[in-house]
């Protein structure tokens, strides 16, 4: 109960904070396009194509558990290798990102490894348009988020712990009315 309860919390954290990084790297893409604006949209957008029942990627290990073939093998290998990935990562962006210049000006944004990069190569550069790219097709992948919390608010209601009435919606096969509730 507690370990489903910190899940929630984070994914009722982790949305803003994808969608802000989304609307940053648009705004490095479209620098007319305000931030804000574009991060409010894509999550919007991804919420309403998890509500249709869109699958876009496999975020979250615990939660499609239930839907390996060998659970005790692969999700330990799974759990693995994605944070030995993401550290790598992390790091990466951490060395690069920050060894470009002055890391407190990096430090407060959604879009470091962009600023960094735009600082080496220009704003014009084909290698800073493929990097947004790939950056934001990587943040799409994550923007599984509201079904997420709409499974974790419907196992609360399995178990009693959630009172109020969550239904799911049977057409998409998707907890439409949890994901709005966890908005």
């Amino acid at each position: 109960m507690i370990a489903g309860l910190a899940t929630l919390i984070e994914f009722v954290f982790a949305p803003p904070a994808i969608a802000l990084a989304i609307g940053a790297y648009l705004n490095v893409q479209f620098p007319a396009l305000d931030p804000k604006h574009a991060a409010v949209g894509a999550y919007v957008v991804f919420m309403g194509l998890n509500i249709l029942g869109v699958k876009l990627a496999i975020e979250g290990a615990a939660m499609a558990a239930e839907e390996a073939k060998d659970p005790k093998r692969t999700i330990l290998k799974a759990y693995i290798s994605g944070i030995l990935t993401l550290v790598l990562l992390a790091m990466g962006v951490m060395f690069f990102a920050g060894g470009v210049g002055d890391w407190r000006t990096l430090s407060n944004i959604n879009d470091p490894l962009p600023q960094a990069m735009k600082a080496v190569v220009g704003e014009s550069s084909g290698w800073l348009h493929m990097l947004v790219w790939i950056g934001l097709f990587g943040l799409v992948a994550m923007a599984w988020f509201n079904a997420l919390i709409g499974l974790i608010f419907l196992g609360f209601m399995a178990v009693g712990f959630v009172y109020f009435m969550l239904t799911a919606q049977l057409r998409a096969d998707a907890p439409a009315d949890a994901m709005l509730t966890g908005l």
